[in-house]
């Protein structure tokens, strides 16, 4: 796809941007215009991380309020929105795991299905990480709850102490990690199929259908383990074992 071009209203003239400096007014953003579009860049999974940045850069300077001193408060406000609008798609874009889903939500128009079927890799994580989770919700419910100063010494002892459930948590993190930039990883693939005519496209849709629904479930996960982290950060250490 060549770069973004859009025709100015008032002098007809081709652009790269949303905003004609010889007209000195913001162009209109076209309805429908997506991501891929606004930065000049093709609808697939792996993009041209070098030119999304070269664009970036280039319309963020165009954009810039400090540019437009001498436009009218509803010419700023169009370039605010711009703005804004390049700086979503640049977050968007440039994180693999925020462009896939984008994707295909984009193409599907957001009526798709989620799939339930998960990765027997991703089943397994799944199961070890509840294991920690659960044993972590233990650990909390007994932390926070009232204690006679015997209880607490007790408590300390036997199987009281935060950093043990800090480092299975942490090890959870990891673990979620290397899964995620394992299903990233088929990225490569997917994108070779992708402009191929016939089965081999839809197959290549298919996989990356399958790529959004496991990253998600992985962030999902992920967001669970950050939560018990958060938690167990709160939790005061054992007064035995801050004494030993």
């Amino acid at each position: 796809m060549d770069s973004l071009q859009v025709k100015c209203q008032s002098c007809e003239q081709q652009i790269s941007s949303f905003f004609c400096h010889d007209c000195r007014i913001a162009v209109p953003v076209p309805r429908g215009v997506d991501y891929f579009r606004y930065l000049g860049l093709p609808q697939r999974p792996l993009i041209d991380a070098e030119r999304l940045e070269a664009t970036y850069l280039r319309l963020s300077q165009e954009y810039h309020p400090d540019r437009h001193p001498d436009l009218s408060a509803e010419e700023k406000e169009a370039i605010l929105y711009r703005s804004a609008l390049l700086n979503q798609a640049y977050t968007c874009l440039r994180d693999p795991k925020q462009r896939v889903q984008y994707l295909v939500e984009l193409l599907t128009r957001g009526e798709r299905t989620r799939s339930n079927a998960i990765a027997p890799a991703i089943a397994d994580l799944f199961r070890r990480v509840q294991t920690t989770l659960m044993a972590t919700d233990v650990y909390l419910k007994e932390a926070e709850r009232p204690k006679s100063s015997l209880e607490a010494v007790a408590f300390a002892l036997d199987g009281g102490n935060p950093s043990t459930h800090r480092d299975a948590l942490q090890e959870c993190r990891q673990a979620i990690e290397r899964q995620q930039a394992e299903v990233l990883a088929t990225l490569s693939e997917i994108d070779a199929q992708w402009n191929e005519a016939g089965e081999a496209s839809e197959q290549a849709f298919h996989r990356l259908t399958e790529v959004a629904d496991a990253l998600s479930y992985l962030d999902r996960l992920s967001h669970q383990v950050h939560e018990r982290s958060v938690a167990l950060n709160m939790v005061a250490t054992p007064v035995a074992l801050r004494m030993s």
